[in-house]
């Protein structure tokens, strides 16, 4: 979910707020949900490069006290990867004042590498009750039997063992 504003997609600031409103709607238009699904609280990939909108930037330099930003600076990757780890923590927080029994969900870019560096996800331990990982880059009939179970074997290292709460 994006909101484009001129020629650039934001993902920070307003995104959060109409994110938030979604789920609230849904939550208290569906009381029977036992369970919610946060899909793509991520950057979209490195190029093009994002992130790079008015407020965004200026949030940024404040926190910084940086005046220049560089993609490959490490304090504004890191900067990204705080962004996605505070939207996801708002919706988790949201959805838990609204519904503190409903299981919550989100989606993880594997590998891992690719969820941190080109992604920007890094989150907290904890922070969803289930973490599914992210294979839809190719149909399912592209990997053999072996690379499906090694693909599973992976995200368990990385994330916890799928449909299992992670421990608090």
């Amino acid at each position: 979910y994006s909101v484009k504003i001129g020629t650039r997609v934001q993902f920070a600031g307003p995104v959060r707020q109409e994110l938030g409103d979604m789920v609230e709607e849904v939550l208290l238009a569906y009381p029977g949900l036992d369970g919610i699904q946060f899909d793509y609280i991520r950057y979209p990939d490195k190029n093009p490069a994002y992130g790079y909108n008015a407020m965004n930037i200026e949030r940024f330099k404040k926190a910084s006290a940086l005046t220049e930003i560089k993609d490959a600076d490490p304090a504004w990757k890191e900067w990204k990867r705080i962004q996605v780890t505070e939207t996801l923590e708002y919706l988790v927080k949201k959805t838990r004042v609204l519904r503190p029994d409903i299981a919550v969900s989100s989606t993880g870019c594997m590998p891992y590498v690719r969820a941190y560096h080109e992604a920007f996800q890094d989150w907290p331990e904890g922070a969803c009750t289930l973490v599914g990982k992210m294979l839809h880059e190719h149909p399912i009939s592209a990997y053999s039997l072996q690379e499906i179970r090694d693909l599973q074997a992976e995200a368990a290292r990385q994330f916890g063992p799928l449909g299992t709460p992670p421990t608090v």
